[in-house]
């Protein structure tokens, strides 16, 4: 689905940018939990957890990619550079 207006695509950013870090919290409780445990069978289940959680944030960051590709082409050049540092899915 492409974005038609540069709202449109500005939305399905900040979307996918809120779903992005979620997922990242989840990671770090999951390995908080880990760290936690006592037992390799309850850090192997934890394991296979996060695993899921990194396949869904693969998927979540192509279409991230795909969605800010998008907006881009919406802007001038030097807004461009801005638009990439304020919606890093990495950065708070």
């Amino acid at each position: 689905m492409r974005a038609t207006t540069y709202e449109e695509a500005l939305r399905r950013v900040e979307d996918l940018t809120v779903r992005i870090r979620y997922l990242e919290d989840q990671m770090n409780e999951l390995l908080e939990r880990m760290l936690a445990q006592n037992s390799w069978f309850r850090v192997i289940k934890i394991l296979n957890q996060r695993q899921a959680v990194v396949s869904a944030q693969h998927v979540l960051l192509n279409e991230w990619n795909q969605a800010m590709n998008e907006l881009v082409g919406f802007l001038e050049f030097p807004e461009r550079e801005r638009m990439y540092a304020r919606f890093r899915p990495g950065v708070y």
